[in-house]
């Protein structure tokens, strides 16, 4: 798979291999000068060296405070922990906070984003409906904030619809 992340503009990783490979994924795309998005999902923990090679770090709360050690519940908590983060070596971080939205951390400014409206039916994929409409919004030329209002109307748009196991 190495040759064909050479053509991403955009990697996207998970914690959910062997992070020896998820290692060599991610130096990949650094080398192909791919913007490296990394989801702590699911959680395992991950050396500061990895976290200094992304670009992009994208915890929920929950994640966020198993990597911080920090009980993440708030924006105020959100901020908190992102400052860890970057101290961990994330150079831009979005912590997602469900209902609340967001919470934005790059170049040293921290940027709340609220969550739009909806009313959940079911919160299965939540997060990967959020990083897709993320991811597609960048690769469309949108600024960071744009993208991550279009990844929170994306996972809202996601909860509201028919639960995952009837799809």
């Amino acid at each position: 798979c190495i040759p064909a992340i050479g053509c991403a503009d955009v990697v996207l990783v998970q914690l959910e291999n062997n992070l020896s490979a998820i290692e060599q994924v991610i130096d990949a795309g650094k080398q192909a000068g791919a913007l490296v998005i990394l989801n702590p999902a699911p959680w395992q923990p991950v050396e500061h060296a990895v976290l200094s090679k992304v670009d992009l770090l994208t915890p929920n709360a929950t994640e966020a405070g198993l990597m911080t050690g920090r009980r993440v519940d708030s924006l105020t908590a959100a901020a908190e922990a992102a400052d860890v983060l970057h101290a961990q070596g994330a150079r831009n971080v979005i912590i997602t906070l469900g209902a609340s939205g967001a919470l934005l951390s790059e170049h040293g400014v921290k940027s709340p984003i609220p969550c739009f409206p909806s009313h959940p039916r079911d919160t299965t994929g939540a997060g990967d409906a959020f990083l897709a409409g993320h991811v597609m919004a960048e690769l469309a030329g949108q600024d960071r904030a744009a993208a991550l209002d279009a990844a929170l109307n994306a996972a809202a748009a996601h909860v509201a619809e028919a639960p995952a196991e009837a799809i």
